[in-house]
């Protein structure tokens, strides 16, 4: 007893007993003593400390596939981007940030997760080929052209600016869901049918997009091509939009091929399934919002200011699909009613045909510009 009540005081600092009073005990005890204290303090400490730290990164805190830890992740990501395009001036890392953040988030989760089944492999590796090869030809085309004028308007506001990368958030979150979803799950059926007609759809729709846009490419450089900005060679023979078109099937395609963990998932089974918004957030963007109604609509003006007064486009318009790739004497034939419903064929893609000097006049004031437009 005396022991122990001398080394608790030891420890706390300088005995103030003094001679007769004090309850010393041999030097060798007291220092065995407080150390084995000492350590059990220290153990504690370290005990409550670990607590803390899985208490944090448990489950239970986020979730089991990581859907809080990556929306904060691209928040936080797009938003310091964002200060530096507006504060910079500087807008060649936007489609770059955009699509680089779709691969940190899905290797980001399968490492977290440490499982590496062949379907989560795969599909990682297939959004993580496809987001590269786009980052990479997007940033080299905005290098070329030495900014991006579809941001002139918006850096003179910071909202609105800023409304822009809230958007982008939104998209780079919702289309990474399925990938997300199978990576951040323990779940591992064996491969199907579906996860290979999957991979197919990815490879049409990854083929599409790389050959369209390498085509658009070439055709832009050629000097030949300088008096026309309707470009028919390729598959921009068989669609006016083969790029879009490919990047819809990548969704799809990488959608269906995560399906099987969506039912299989012991966590969060039949969950899975609200990641469609994926491919349903890609068409309904290309379809109606930022793809092709930014293309072509009231953007067409440019080809109504040519000499032919836009018969060059309508000709071509007439016999190409907008969206999906199909013979153009086939597509010549269709009844509108089934383009409209089988190739989208939407009365909003057309151009309101102005008089030839009205175009002319309104070209003159607004100074339009028409690499703007192109894709």
């Amino acid at each position: 007893m005396w022991r122990t009540v001398h080394c608790h005081l030891s420890c706390i600092g300088p005995r103030r007993l003094s001679p007769p009073f004090s309850l010393s005990a041999p030097a060798f005890i007291q220092r065995t003593d407080c150390t084995r204290n000492q350590s059990f303090l220290n153990t504690s400490s370290t005990v409550r400390a670990t607590r803390v730290y899985h208490l944090m990164t448990s489950t239970d805190l986020w979730d089991e596939h990581y859907f809080a830890l990556t929306a904060v992740v691209t928040v936080g990501l797009q938003l310091a981007c964002f200060f530096v395009a507006f504060y910079c001036h500087f807008d060649l890392i936007t489609d770059f940030a955009g699509s680089m953040n779709k691969v940190l988030l899905v290797i980001m989760t399968l490492c977290l997760k440490n499982v590496f089944y062949t379907r989560q492999v795969i599909l990682t590796a297939l959004l993580v080929l496809s987001r590269t090869e786009l980052a990479c030809l997007l940033f080299y085309r905005v290098c070329s052209r030495k900014k991006d004028g579809r941001f002139d308007e918006l850096h003179k506001s910071f909202c609105s600016y800023l409304g822009f990368w809230v958007f982008q958030m939104v998209w780079v979150y919702a289309t990474s869901a399925p990938v997300i979803f199978v990576t951040g799950d323990l779940a591992n059926p064996p491969i199907g049918t579906v996860d290979v007609v999957g991979w197919v759809l990815f490879a049409v729709g990854f083929l599409s997009q790389v050959v369209s846009d390498l085509q658009k490419m070439a055709f832009r450089k050629n000097p030949a091509n300088k008096k026309t900005d309707i470009c028919r060679v390729g598959l921009w023979r068989f669609s006016r939009h083969p790029n879009y078109f490919g990047e819809i099937c990548i969704w799809l395609g990488l959608f269906m091929a995560s399906t099987a963990v969506f039912d299989a998932s012991t966590s969060s089974p039949g969950w899975g399934w609200a990641t469609v918004v994926s491919p349903v957030f890609t068409i309904w963007l290309l379809l109606f919002f930022s793809g092709i109604p930014t293309a072509e609509g009231k953007n067409l003006k440019r080809f109504y200011v040519a000499e032919d007064q836009g018969a060059a486009w309508e000709q071509y318009a007439r016999v190409t699909s907008p969206l999906i790739p199909f013979p153009p004497s086939l597509y010549e034939n269709l009844s509108p009613m089934v383009k409209k419903i089988f190739f989208f064929e939407f009365d909003r893609y057309r151009h309101e045909v102005e008089s030839f000097s009205e175009a002319i006049r309104s070209h003159s004031n607004e100074g339009y510009s028409g690499e703007s437009t192109q894709k």
